[in-house]
């Protein structure tokens, strides 16, 4: 765990270097090519793009489940958080080690500067304002990568791909109920 005084940007790095180095290690023990790269050219871009997103919007969803494993008030939302640390940790693996089989892409997550400024924020909130505003961020987060895999499903060639684009639009939906929870138990309305 790290200490809530340091800057989260520093956090950030140490998070980053981590979920990295876990994904290279699962691309190392995977054959170089599963399968080969969607049929057309319009389906291997959609691919490429979701599984980059995917890395890159999961990373910022550790980096703040991270967080509130850390300051979180309510032992739901840290259970909640770790949780969803694990499976996300686990699915920027999964797209890490298909970029690289299906297109010999290696990938390396990044959040931006305006995520790394909202994580900055997110960490001077305290308390139960704290739950309030991280379930709010995880909310909106939450559905934008489940409007994205929503409209990327139609063009997804790999089996594989389109289970994962399934169980995120599942999985964060529920997820998305839990901090609906959370943020009425502090009173206030989603």
């Amino acid at each position: 765990m790290f200490s809530t005084h340091l800057s989260f940007r520093t956090v950030t790095r140490f998070v980053r270097a981590a979920v990295v180095v876990t994904g290279l290690a699962l691309v190392a023990t995977q054959p170089a090519r599963a399968d080969g790269p969607a049929p057309t050219d319009m389906q291997q871009q959609a691919e490429v793009e979701y599984m980059q997103f995917v890395a890159d919007h999961h990373l910022m969803g550790t980096l703040m489940a991270e967080m509130g494993q850390i300051k979180a008030e309510r032992r739901r939302l840290e259970k909640l958080c770790a949780r969803i640390e694990r499976v996300q940790a686990r699915e920027i693996g999964l797209v890490q080690r298909r970029l690289a089989g299906w297109y010999g892409i290696d990938n390396s997550p990044d959040i931006t500067d305006a995520d790394a400024d909202d994580l900055d924020a997110l960490g001077d909130f305290e308390g139960g304002e704290f739950d309030v505003e991280l379930s709010r961020t995880f909310i909106d987060h939450h559905r934008d990568i489940i409007e994205r895999s929503r409209e990327v499903l139609p063009l997804l060639h790999h089996r594989t791909l389109r289970q994962l684009a399934e169980d995120i639009i599942r999985a964060q939906s529920r997820e998305i109920r839990g901090f609906e929870a959370i943020i009425r138990s502090y009173g206030q309305e989603p």
